[in-house]
């Protein structure tokens, strides 16, 4: 005898949580993580993107909002940042990123941590001056964020250390974002979300 449960009948799962989440993946997807059928997922990681719907002009942001900072950084690649303005609705707009240029086209970038203090600093004199607010959380990838590594010789000496005790000695104090990938990338999809009847938006994006 051959025997199939989907994740729908699955009694251990969240159902409410299954079907929140059918709606933010692809048909591809679905087939893959509900049904079990092998598939080669292909396409964008954010399928829910549309620059006609997700790109705003800067001077639509709420000014009552506070700010955030996320860091990504790496030891090779450059380190990814964005700064994300957050209204009352817990709407995300991000307002500055780094790098500005292609990401994925740069493939060794190797700035001492006080240099990459300075691009923040001079990132955060700007937003100060354009939204008259202060940084109130920074969030950073808590893999290699607390990822024990040897400074090098430029940096004066030998000794362990991570990013987030490095980062701290230059004024900014980081918390741990999600560890968990398939998460990480849900909740990003939730806050991208949107749906579209008779050419009127019926349900507006939260980032």
């Amino acid at each position: 005898r051959f025997y199939l449960m989907w994740t729908t009948e699955n009694p251990h799962v969240s159902q409410e949580r299954v079907q929140e989440e059918i709606q933010l993946m692809s048909t591809q997807e679905i087939m893959c993580r509900i049904f079990g059928m092998p598939t080669v997922l292909s396409g964008k990681l954010l399928p829910q993107f549309n620059k006609h719907i997700h790109l705003m002009p800067l001077d639509e942001v709420p000014k009552d909002i506070v700010l955030w900072h996320i860091l990504d950084p790496h030891d090779v690649r450059p380190w990814a940042m964005q700064w994300w303005a957050i209204d009352k609705t817990d709407t995300v707009w991000i307002v500055d990123e780094h790098p500005e240029k292609d990401f994925n086209g740069m493939l060794i970038d190797d700035k001492p941590y006080a240099e990459y203090a300075e691009i923040i600093r001079q990132k955060e004199a700007v937003l100060l001056e354009r939204h008259n607010k202060r940084v109130v959380n920074r969030i950073i990838d808590p893999n290699f964020g607390n990822k024990s590594v040897k400074r090098a010789d430029r940096e004066g000496g030998q000794s362990k250390t991570t990013a987030k005790e490095e980062l701290k000695k230059l004024g900014f104090r980081f918390n741990d974002g999600i560890d968990n990938l398939h998460e990480g990338h849900m909740a990003v999809r939730k806050l991208l979300y949107w749906k579209m009847e008779k050419d009127e938006l019926v349900v507006a994006p939260h980032m």
